[in-house]
């Protein structure tokens, strides 16, 4: 019924799988707090970790 992958390719597969999470962005995009109110398209780019408090404006 469902195709069973082989043992020595499952490693080499998981390793694949990992490496494309890690390729996504933990990061959100946020404007910085001087430039909050203008139409100024420079934009910086911050990291918030799981667990900490950010506010956004």
């Amino acid at each position: 019924m469902f195709y069973s992958v082989p043992d020595r390719l499952s490693p080499p597969l998981f390793l694949l799988c990992l490496r494309m999470l890690l390729l996504v962005p933990a990061g959100l995009p946020v404007r910085s707090q001087g430039d909050s109110q203008s139409d100024n398209k420079v934009m910086d780019n911050i990291t918030v970790r799981q667990g900490e408090t950010v506010f956004l404006r």
